[in-house]
């Protein structure tokens, strides 16, 4: 990944969001990229812990790979710093529906989500709602 610029998180979420984009051009890339994600949004969030943008990012990312819990908790972190992202909102839902728990509150979460733009440096989990 060479030598990054970790304090311009704009330049970082970009290739982010390009390395997600890619996945759906060519889905043979899905491990690879979702590690360099993952790779790239933690390093952030070290040098910008309360980052929203990243914290949505590496929720989705996580929601991705199965890992729903530990997503909720990196999402629902940056729902306390007054995002009005719907991609944020859309990737609680995605999570909450994905435990059995929180199921019941997801709907909810979708339709702030409804209500709201989505950030351009953001990314939404996959979500297949005829899957539920």
């Amino acid at each position: 990944m060479g030598a990054m610029d970790f304090k311009n998180s704009d330049s970082i979420l970009r290739i982010v969001v390009n390395l997600y984009q890619e996945i759906w051009n060519d889905s043979a890339k899905w491990e690879e990229n979702t590690i360099k994600m993952e790779l790239l949004l933690n390093k952030l969030l070290t040098e910008s812990p309360n980052d929203t943008r990243a914290l949505t990012n590496l929720g989705a990312t996580l929601c991705d790979n199965g890992k729903h819990e530990e997503a909720l908790k990196v999402l629902l972190k940056a729902e306390k710093l007054n995002v009005k992202d719907a991609n944020l909102y859309s990737n609680i839902a995605i999570a909450k529906m994905n435990i059995d728990s929180e199921k019941q509150c997801a709907n909810e979460y979708f339709m702030m989500a409804k209500q709201l733009e989505k950030d351009e440096l953001t990314i939404e989990a996959y979500f297949d709602p005829h899957g539920y």
